[in-house]
């Protein structure tokens, strides 16, 4: 089956994906990776009358960031599967999380998906993101730190 025609726009920051997002309403849906969109699209699960590009949004500190703030490890929605799997301050933080991604699909599945996707779509394939934020609010509320 193909996908029913929609239209498509690159944004090229955040703030022009926020714009784009507000001028085209509910009708519209975010591609990055695209791993869990484009398939569902295809079987007509889904039907945005426009999607936005956000895949090549990017910058140091960025939404494709990885970084450690104090005992905060933030993963940006556009990082990969495969930059988050194999990235030594998650190991170290969040070793639950690397376990679940050597399971997520194939390596050309993990080097496009993105964990945005994940969290934010319906038609997840991880998830091992979905799990580690369960737990991580779960003993927060607690007052607990995690893995501690």
């Amino acid at each position: 089956m193909k996908a029913s025609a929609f239209d498509y726009v690159r944004a090229k920051t955040t703030a022009e994906a926020c714009a784009l997002l507000t001028e085209y309403g509910p009708d519209v849906r975010l591609l990055a990776g695209g791993q869990s969109l484009l398939p569902a699209m295809s079987l007509r699960l889904a039907s945005p009358g426009m999607s936005i590009g956000i895949g090549r949004i990017g910058r140091i500190g960025g939404p494709d960031a990885i970084e450690v703030r104090g005992k905060v490890l933030r993963i940006g929605a556009l990082a990969r599967h495969q930059t988050v799997l194999r990235d030594a301050r998650v190991v170290e933080h969040v070793p639950l999380l690397t376990e679940a991604l050597r399971h997520v699909a194939h390596p050309a599945i993990r080097t496009r998906g993105t964990a945005g996707g994940n969290l934010a779509g319906n038609y997840c394939r991880c998830t091992g993101y979905h799990t580690i934020v369960d737990a991580i609010v779960t003993t927060a509320a607690a007052g607990r730190r995690a893995g501690g």
